[in-house]
C-alpha cells in the first residue's frame, strides 16, 4: 500500500487547493498530505473536536478550511490550522443531521443535501439559513446528490423523485412520469455540451 489507511471503508475522497488528498471514513476525517517528500498520512478523530466522526462528503471553503458532511452528525467545519472541528448548525437549525452532499456554488453559497429534509441553502456572507424542502416545490425531500451548471442552476438527485433543475425561483422535475429511466439518482453531472448524466439505481448511467 502505498498510504497506510487504518480504515478500509472510505465514503469520500477529495483534492483541497493543495492538492492534498482528504477522506472521510467511519472514524473521522483523514488527510494525505502529498507535499512532503515522503507524504504523511493525518487520522482527525473525536480528539480533534468531531462529535460525530461518520464523514460522508467533503468540501472546502474559500479560506482554505475543510466542511465535512456527517452521518447523524450534521456539518463541520475542520479549522486546518489549529487541526480542530466545531459543529455547525444545532439541531433546531438543521433539523435532518444525516448529510448526502455539500455543494459550494459560484456565488460561495453553501447548498447542504439531507436525508429527509430536502436542501438547506447556507450563506456565509450574512450567516443566513434557508430550507428548501417538498413545500417549496422539491420533488422529494431525501436529497443524495447537488451539482451547479454552468449557467448557475442547482441541479438536485433525490431518492424517489427523480432530479430537479432549480434556478433560483422555480423547479423543473424529470421523473419516470416524464421518460427519466428511474426515480433513484445518486450522481449529477452536467457536461460542457450540455448533456445530463446521471449516476442511477435502475439503469447505471444514462
Amino acid at each position: 500500500e502505498k498510504y497506510p489507511i487504518v480504515n478500509h471503508n472510505v465514503s469520500c475522497l477529495y483534492i483541497d487547493k493543495k492538492n492534498n488528498l482528504w477522506f472521510g471514513d467511519d472514524f473521522g476525517l483523514n488527510l494525505i498530505d502529498t507535499l512532503n517528500s515522503r507524504p504523511v498520512s493525518l487520522l482527525f478523530r473525536g480528539k480533534d473536536g468531531f462529535t460525530n466522526v461518520l464523514v460522508r462528503t467533503i468540501n472546502e471553503t474559500s479560506g482554505g478550511n475543510i466542511i465535512a458532511g456527517t452521518y447523524g452528525g450534521g456539518v463541520f467545519i475542520f479549522d486546518i490550522k489549529r487541526s480542530h472541528a466545531k459543529a455547525l448548525f444545532g439541531p433546531e437549525e438543521l433539523i435532518s443531521r444525516i448529510i448526502h452532499s455539500v455543494l459550494i456554488d459560484s456565488e460561495k453559497r453553501w447548498w447542504i443535501a439531507t436525508h429527509d429534509a430536502g436542501v438547506y441553502r447556507y450563506n456565509p456572507n450574512d450567516s443566513s439559513l434557508i430550507n428548501i424542502t417538498e413545500n417549496e416545490g422539491l420533488a422529494n425531500n431525501h436529497v443524495s446528490t447537488l451539482f451547479e451548471d454552468s449557467g448557475g442552476n442547482i441541479w438536485i438527485g433525490t431518492s424517489g423523485g427523480g432530479v430537479s433543475k432549480y434556478s433560483g425561483e422555480q423547479f423543473v422535475h424529470y421523473t419516470e412520469k416524464n421518460g427519466l429511466v428511474g426515480n433513484y439518482i445518486y450522481s449529477v453531472l452536467v457536461a460542457q455540451d450540455s448533456s445530463l448524466w446521471l449516476g442511477t439505481n435502475a439503469k447505471g448511467v444514462v
